[in-house]
């Protein structure tokens, strides 16, 4: 015979320091024993501390509220620093937490550990769908051993201490209640109120369960009854199972049949998410089933890797480097993984959604990146934790070896072979499973620096008229002979941000022309800085300068300027050369007669005072007649000469003291 469906469960490790009174506080509560409960195993009460998760429960009705009544599964958890696993553990299978501080010792080590992961726990409920989210409890132990109890200056210094420890945590708004737990001395009132406060506090957790949602029972306890086969005690995480129903065991690779289930020594038919029971099935060892999971069958896959998103722990005092090792604890299970953090730039800049992470660049962390300090032995200011929020990034860790988890699994990262104050590193939630870092495009931000050499030929820009250089000519990028095809293309970008793309070498000094598709708005200067920027990315065996990030301006329409510098003029006092004879050579050759001015311009500045000037002569004039000529500088008191030709293009070398720009008339004598 099967009992009635038993009552909505909801289930709560009590968490704290080592004798903090978490066991007397479980005891006092409840009022149905269950596996390893009240330290009553021999090597417990030997040793006179928990040395494995206890379970117990009871029941309770809140007439204030209009929740059902509720059975209150509870999670005795070790506080011993060695045992940290068993409360991590726990920390997978819990609606909520109650953190349990002595008011004899106050806040202590383990008391901080077990913050963090009460904290981790009450983050993902805070997730989920939940009718009435709840919070934790605080429980203050022992106020009866402390002068002045609850009204004495040490019961508020504790409080303080505590407020301090739950800052920015899950915690802060959690209430705070005293309890005198010693079995002489407890009474009914502490009791009832801390059954209240729990019943308000923790809410009711929906449990929407899907039909097609696969079953998953974490295991904590195994054992033979002999006559009926082997029990195994655990928590539903996920679907539901009957008796009768087949279930895997994946660390085993068997397949066995639900002879019958028991909820706190009492049989029934089914049990759902959220339930505690012991599952009795048929020919397997006790021995090889401890800490383990059972599935439906062909439902589960082993976890050798995933992205998660995670938030660094503010009690943990070193820095988190990408490519660190660190427990990684999943449900039951702890093995080492190796961790590369990423996402900070990117969620700072808005460009994230956590549903699409794969096929993305991502810039290379170093690091988890926050706002602490960090010294020369990489730790950080123990203190900034008090008042510096910490931002969620996220992390693909490599686990040394696959681990079986539920779909949506938490992961604490810890450093429990250090002597930390506080060994827990950061927790999280992975969002992607799987072997992904190829999905994952890591970038290194490069930079190469060349330089404006020459301005070209301005256009008249179609759309507003504006009068601008459409290109410019560069130096300093590539040496001499450099194979410009390979380069084309590339884009670069001016200090004011506008981008122009490589299109052609300039001569044969690794000089080359970069297009500006829609002009420069700011005219630069020869000589000013211009920027090739582009990524390189981690793996990438060709060495390429990625610039998908950088986008080329839509190319404007453009007209060419014609003004009366770029007409050819023929003097009018000339007389017309007659047909069958040698036409006289137009002005302003005129090798007679040198009193008539020409006007050119700087086109180019070289040392020692030279500069090349265009337009004093055409292409056919022979420039080399007119060394020695004297020149002024329009608009300027300074003077100079003509020392060389410079090409074929009538332009010429002219020395001149002073300063001298580009563009600045120069005006023969």
């Amino acid at each position: 015979m099967f009992s009635p469906a038993p009552l909505p469960n909801n289930n709560i490790s009590i968490i704290g320091h080592v004798d903090a009174g978490k066991t007397t506080l479980s005891h006092l509560l409840s009022t149905t024993a269950s596996t390893a409960s009240f330290d009553r195993a021999p090597e417990s009460q030997s040793r006179g501390m928990t040395l494995d998760l206890g379970f117990s429960s009871f029941t309770h009705s809140d007439p204030s509220s209009n929740l059902p009544p509720r059975q209150f599964t509870i999670v005795d958890c070790p506080g011993h620093t060695s045992l940290i696993r068993q409360v991590m553990s726990a920390s997978t299978i819990v609606d909520s937490v109650i953190l349990v501080v002595s008011a004899v010792s106050s806040v202590q080590l383990q008391t901080v550990e077990c913050c963090v992961i009460g904290d981790a726990v009450l983050e993902k409920r805070k997730e989920q769908s939940i009718e009435d989210r709840g919070s934790g409890v605080i429980v203050i132990t022992k106020v009866d051993l402390i002068e002045g109890g609850i009204t004495g200056s040490k019961y508020k210094s504790v409080v303080s201490d505590i407020k301090n420890l739950t800052l920015h945590t899950n915690f802060e708004s959690c209430p705070i209640l005293p309890c005198q737990v010693s079995p002489s001395l407890s009474s009914t009132s502490w009791r009832t109120a801390i059954l209240t406060s729990i019943s308000q506090s923790i809410g009711n957790p929906i449990r929407t369960l899907s039909p097609t949602e696969n079953f998953y029972f974490q295991i904590d306890h195994c054992f033979t009854v002999k006559g009926q086969g082997t029990i195994l005690t655990g928590t539903v995480l996920t679907g539901s199972i009957k008796v009768n129903d087949l279930i895997e065991l994946p660390s085993l690779g068997k397949v066995v049949k639900v002879k019958g289930i028991q909820s706190f020594q009492t049989s029934v038919e089914f049990i759902k998410k959220g339930d505690r029971a012991g599952i009795c099935v048929a020919g397997l060892d006790a021995k090889n089933l401890e800490r383990t999971v059972a599935v439906t069958p062909k439902s589960l896959k082993s976890l050798k890797a995933g992205i998660f998103q995670i938030k660094r722990v503010r009690m943990f005092e070193k820095v988190l480097k990408s490519g660190g090792k660190f427990h990684m604890s999943l449900g039951n299970e702890t093995v080492m993984g190796v961790c590369t953090f990423f996402g900070s730039h990117e969620i700072h800049n808005g460009e994230l959604n956590e549903k699409d992470l794969l096929d993305k660049d991502y810039l290379t962390q170093s690091m988890y990146i926050d706002d602490y300090d960090t010294r020369d032995d990489d730790s950080i200011d123990p203190m900034r934790y008090k008042t510096t929020k910490i931002e969620e990034q996220y992390c693909y860790i490599r686990f040394e070896r696959s681990v079986w988890a539920p779909e949506g699994c938490q992961v604490i990262g810890s450093r429990l072979d250090s002597d930390f104050e506080c060994r827990l590193a950061f927790t999280g939630q992975i969002l992607v499973e799987g072997e992904v870092e190829e999905r994952l495009r890591f970038y290194t931000e490069k930079e190469k620096t060349c330089y404006c050499s020459k301005l070209d030929t301005k256009y008249i820009r179609s759309s507003d008229s504006a009068r601008l250089y459409f290109s410019v000519i560069c130096r300093d990028l590539f040496g001499k002979g450099a194979q410009m095809n390979s380069f084309k293309g590339l884009k670069v970008t001016t200090i004011n941000g506008e981008i122009g793309s490589i299109t052609e070498a300039f001569g044969t000094e690794g000089k080359f022309r970069v297009e500006f598709p829609k002009g420069l708005d700011v005219e630069p200067t020869v000589g000013e800085e211009m920027f090739l920027k582009f990524r390189k990315v981690r793996g990438d065996k060709t060495n390429k300068m990625w610039q998908d990030h950088i986008i080329l301006p839509e190319k404007v329409n453009r007209k060419i300027i014609v003004s009366e510098s770029d007409l050819v003029i023929v003097a009018p006092h000339l007389p017309k050369p007659p047909e069958k004879k040698k036409p006289l050579k137009p002005f302003p050759h005129i090798e007679e007669s040198k009193t008539d001015k020409l006007t050119g311009k700087v086109d180019k500045i070289k040392e020692n005072n030279i500069y090349i000037v265009s337009g004093l002569f055409l292409p056919e004039t022979d420039v080399k007649l007119h060394i020695g000529d004297s020149v002024i500088v329009k608009g300027k008191d300074l003077s100079g000469q003509i020392i060389a030709a410079f090409g074929k293009a009538g332009k010429c070398k002219v020395e001149i003291s002073g300063d001298v720009g580009l563009g600045d008339k120069i005006e023969t004598v």
